[in-house]
């Protein structure tokens, strides 16, 4: 039996887990988690900095008895059935544990990608692998995907839980995929249960949802979730013991109103002034624009929120990096050029009575700036990474850098230079990324004339390089991103 507060561990702030003793608190509060009754932990080798393993293994140290342990592996990274059982191998010494309880294919965003884990010799076959090994318990996936292809993957059967979004954001659209999953058998795990902050930050709005013996809207928000018959845990990303303590206590005593809480707040959290409701009306646009996916993650702009778990503090870049997050895998920007008519088509069918014209205007101002069309990144790979350069760094290693890589190979074509990709985890060391690139010491990068070490890690970016610069002076070494970015993948 699972908790119902289980603990994400990708919540850990830069500055505290930059030092050992940093490290050391977190893990304190892992064990407190557990003392409190949460006996769920999600991990993943790159949350928290790449510091959550190491943190899991010294609250484990602390704990008596083994709580549920949650491993992933992304297919955007471990892509075949090898690669994945030495991650899952790397893994579980990492945390010093002998087994996972569940392991997530991880954020699947797409039937497309679902597809290519299923493949002959791909990452579900090494996940089912490690399973007869005794590696791993459940075999599991995480889900970033419409609900309409959430739930074609639960009904495909290759699974025994899921972990997937579900919150009052959200709740009208994904039930689907909760209902599915709890008639299918599989254990629902859900995460972002206060939309990523912007539920607590925007208490006002959702006040329907809150009923008389709640305490606030966080706590109405999680007896919300938990409430549905299909969900077995919620993931809380905690940063101190206030947060874990509210959290357990939303869902250590009964919910006296249970029985009418999701038929109320269906009833009375309406569809909110100046949102799309996602109606599909707009389709069909002449120039070709996917109105209604721009539309339904315009939403995300007009919440009030300063929580943006990419490092960022600006208020337009939160702005413009919660709509581009909302939107990967619904739509792709090949250029920055408005392809919008002005035919005011959309407009006229739009029940909400939209300003769409207007907001698609925003959106493309938003693709400028922030370098999200395909045409601005292959311009800044090319200015990068020249042709004339023989040898080519990478920092740091992960699903980011990975990404990188092969949008550089999808742009531009296959390397003209050699490539070297570096971590300072060292329980990275000696891992690889797709195609057989091993992970490096940074130790090594003066001994091996590279031309330039490229800085691909968005959240740590002027860090990483700030410490580059001063640990080796003569190294070129340059930043992918600008001030003014978004990240290029979520």
């Amino acid at each position: 039996m699972v908790s119902a507060v289980g603990m994400g561990a990708n919540r850990f702030k830069h500055e505290i887990i930059s030092t050992p003793e940093g490290v050391e608190r977190c893990a304190q509060l892992v064990v407190e988690a557990a003392a409190l009754g949460v006996n769920f932990f999600d991990s993943a080798a790159a949350y928290s900095g790449g510091k959550c393993e190491e943190i899991l293994r010294l609250a484990l140290r602390q704990i008596a008895g083994k709580p549920y342990i949650c491993g992933k592996s992304s297919s955007h990274q471990e892509k075949t059935r090898d690669a994945v059982q030495r991650h899952i191998e790397r893994s579980l010494k990492n945390i010093g544990i002998d087994y996972f309880d569940f392991y997530y294919m991880w954020s699947v965003k797409s039937i497309g990608q679902y597809q290519e884990i299923m493949a002959t010799g791909g990452p579900y076959e090494g996940v089912v692998a490690a399973k007869e090994r005794g590696l791993v318990k459940h075999i599991c996936f995480s889900s970033h995907a419409s609900a309409q292809d959430t739930v074609q993957i639960i009904e495909d059967g290759a699974f025994e839980g899921v972990l997937l979004s579900y919150s009052l954001l959200n709740f009208r659209e994904n039930n689907i995929a909760l209902e599915t999953a709890e008639r299918s058998g599989l254990g629902v795990a859900v995460m972002n249960p206060l939309g990523g902050g912007i539920i607590p930050q925007n208490a006002e709005l959702f006040k329907p949802a809150v009923l008389n013996d709640d305490i606030g809207i966080s706590d109405a928000a999680l007896k919300f979730i938990y409430v549905h018959t299909a969900v077995s845990t919620i993931l809380c990303g905690v940063e101190n013991e206030l947060e874990l303590a509210a959290n357990v206590k939303s869902l250590s005593v009964m919910d006296q109103k249970a029985g009418i809480r999701q038929t109320y707040v269906t009833a009375n959290l309406g569809a909110f002034s100046e949102f799309c409701t996602g109606c599909g009306y707009c389709n069909g646009c002449p120039a070709g624009i996917k109105v209604s996916a721009l539309m339904t993650a315009f939403n995300q702009t007009r919440f009030k929120s300063d929580t943006f778990i990419y490092n960022r503090t600006s208020t337009e870049l939160i702005k413009q990096g919660n709509f581009f997050r909302a939107i990967e895998g619904h739509t792709e920007f090949e250029n920055s050029v408005n392809p919008c008519l002005n035919c005011g088509k959309c407009e006229k069918v739009c029940t909400q009575r939209l300003p769409i014209i207007d907001r698609i205007s925003e959106i493309y101002r938003w693709v400028e700036v922030s370098c999200a069309s395909l045409f601005d990144r292959k311009k800044r790979l090319e200015s990068l990474l020249s042709n004339q350069y023989s040898r080519v760094g990478f920092y740091t290693a992960g699903g980011y850098t990975d990404f990188i890589i092969k949008l550089y190979k999808r742009l531009l074509g296959d390397f003209s230079f050699e490539v070297y990709v570096f971590d300072s985890n060292p329980l990275r060391w000696g891992g690889e990324l797709s195609g057989g690139i091993f992970i490096r010491n940074p130790e090594e990068i003066p001994g091996l004339n590279l031309d330039v070490v490229l800085i691909s890690n968005y959240v740590y970016s002027d860090q990483i390089y700030e410490d580059l610069t001063v640990r080796f002076p003569t190294v070129n070494v340059q930043r992918l991103h600008t001030d003014n970015d978004v990240p290029w993948i979520f």
